[in-house]
């Protein structure tokens, strides 16, 4: 979200046009940069960009984003933050989670997110590939 800020106060200082905040696929952890720009001599006429921030493949290995790992390290999920004793029974039992072989909770959605990241660059290289072939 901090690129995202940084770009925002650079493209608006360059474009005469409205910026804002979105979220990918309604999903809170995902900031999207939609730029509207409109052209002068036709102001019915916009074009619309969106800036999704994304990462190389080769930042985190594969198979530390399987679905049954946690990838959510520290007190984060241990400390209680003033909840009853047995607060993640409870959880657990209502959400169906589930804990990997170290008994800890996996992060399934959060994995998937990063996973969907890493592929957003290598989905826009296949789809110009099919646009020059055809």
């Amino acid at each position: 979200a901090l690129y995202l800020e940084y770009l925002a106060k650079n493209l608006i200082s360059c474009f005469s046009s409205s910026v804002k905040y979105e979220w990918f696929n309604n999903d809170i952890n995902k900031p999207v940069l939609t730029l509207q720009l409109q052209r002068d001599d036709a102001p019915s006429s916009s074009v619309r960009i969106r800036f999704l921030p994304c990462i190389d493949q080769s930042v985190f290995e594969l198979h530390k984003l399987h679905p049954h790992r946690n990838n959510i390290k520290g007190d984060v999920l241990q400390k209680p933050l003033a909840r009853p004793a047995d607060w993640r029974k409870k959880v657990d039992e209502r959400l169906s989670v589930t804990h990997n072989e170290n008994e800890e909770l996996v992060t399934p959605n959060y994995s998937s997110g990063i996973s969907e990241d890493a592929m957003l660059l290598l989905n826009e290289k296949i789809l110009v590939d099919c646009m020059q072939r055809y």
